[in-house]
């Protein structure tokens, strides 16, 4: 039999919050790509936080998200 890779439970929660990062971003910049441009690079409204490094907490998924909501009412990201 093949061996199974399973993510643990941290992995699985970084994973969901990463997908769900990547849903709310194509809405605001329109595509996969940009949203993947988007988290790779420092951010001023989190502080020059870089997007992607944020994502390993529920907090700074947060603000990440946060973020991305403010831009998709009009605001700046």
């Amino acid at each position: 039999m093949g061996e199974r890779l399973a993510l643990g439970l941290v992995e699985a929660e970084q994973a969901i919050r990463l997908a769900s990062i990547i849903a709310r971003g194509r809405l605001v910049l329109g595509s996969a790509k940009a949203v993947g441009n988007w988290l790779l690079k420092p951010n001023l409204a989190l502080g020059g936080a870089v997007p992607i490094d944020l994502l390993a907490t529920d907090v700074g998924a947060s603000q990440v998200e946060a973020v991305l909501g403010r831009a998709l009412l009009g605001g700046h990201s």
